[in-house]
């Protein structure tokens, strides 16, 4: 069934709103949430796997490698 070829009536308006709001916030708020939280576990990764540096050296580094990319970091964090 498609829905923008249905005549403009009470209960097909409603579903089109409903439907394009749950199209943009799939890729506004989910994948954006879903991004959030990969890259969280990425850097928790590193950060355990990181056991040769002491902790003020790990802190120090992590907030100077902020705007660093992954790889980036990773060499900083394992030299």
């Amino acid at each position: 069934m498609q829905l923008g070829a249905k005549h403009v009536e009470s209960p097909f308006i409603e579903f089109g709103q409903i439907s394009t709001l749950l199209y943009f916030l799939y890729f506004t708020v989910v994948m954006y949430s879903v991004t959030l939280i990969e890259n969280s576990f990425i850097d928790l990764n590193f950060y355990t796997n990181s056991k040769h540096c002491s902790d003020f050296d790990l802190i120090t580094r992590n907030n100077a490698s902020y705007h660093m990319n992954i790889k980036q970091k990773y060499l900083l964090l394992c030299t």
